[in-house]
């Protein structure tokens, strides 16, 4: 029953349409990102390392092909 009332006033459109909006406070730039990089010593079964992420059968971030390939 959409358009049945008339729409109730605002807070905005009793004060004439204005809301006032504080000043912003300066802040301090972002400290540079951290990054580690880890580089294995032979082969990794991608499998079995993301394995405990996956959330359920139907996850589509993770799917396992029956070659073992991980996608």
């Amino acid at each position: 029953m959409a358009g049945r009332f008339a729409p109730r006033p605002t807070r905005t459109t009793v004060r004439g349409g204005r809301a006032a909006v504080p000043a912003g406070v300066p802040r301090q730039a972002p400290a540079p990102a951290r990054v580690r990089t880890w580089t294995p010593d032979g082969p990794l079964d991608l499998g079995l390392v993301l394995g405990p992420l996956r959330r359920g059968p139907g996850d589509p971030t993770f799917r396992a092909l029956p070659d073992g390939s991980v996608w």
